[in-house]
């Protein structure tokens, strides 16, 4: 019986020890995956570091080198600024002494001819002026609409007179200067 005793020791440690060396291969497997994941992501982790570290003195570095090209833009943007202000006063001067030259005793232009005393004014002037080119008065119903601003007549009627003989096609109802041969429009 001891000997039957001694075969079943050894066939059972036989038994044990491989299951035991089973259970050791599996841990050690599991724990290799494991530090194989870890690893990764440790390196994975130190990349993004180094990457960020580079991303940061490369923008110091940029930073530096236009350093220059900056500071001319803020120059420049600043002289820009000082002459559209300047721009801006000038411009409300201007419109002050046009508000105040519309208030003021203008001089006067000339003799008004008695045929254009139905017209006061501006529009006493262009008709003269009109008269005094060579048109007729049944030419100052063309030249009225393109003097009106809102419900004034615009002082500067001549551009009026000057779009006309540049353009006679663009003049509607008629109105058309008499040297305007409609073979040369």
């Amino acid at each position: 019986m001891s000997r039957l005793w001694t075969r079943l020791g050894v066939r059972a440690f036989s038994v044990g020890l491989l299951v035991l060396g089973l259970l050791g291969g599996v841990a050690l497997g599991v724990n290799r995956q494991t530090q194989s994941v870890s690893d990764r992501a440790h390196q994975s982790a130190m990349a993004e570091r180094d990457e960020l570290h580079q991303l940061l003195a490369d923008r110091n570095e940029f930073h530096k080198a236009t350093a220059g090209q900056r500071d001319a833009q803020a120059d420049a943007q600043a002289k820009a600024n000082a002459a559209a202000a300047a721009a801006a006063a000038a411009a409300a001067a201007a419109d002050r002494a046009a508000a105040a030259s519309r208030g003021a005793d203008r001089a006067p232009f000339g003799p008004i001819p008695s045929s254009c005393s139905e017209y006061s004014g501006n529009r006493a002037i262009g008709c003269a002026l009109l008269l005094q080119w060579g048109y007729g008065l049944d030419q100052m119903a063309c030249l009225e609409p393109s003097g009106h601003s809102g419900d004034r007549w615009c002082g500067s009627f001549t551009t009026g007179l000057q779009r006309w003989e540049t353009a006679p096609t663009r003049w509607r109802g008629g109105c058309l200067p008499p040297s305007v041969d409609f073979a040369d429009a």
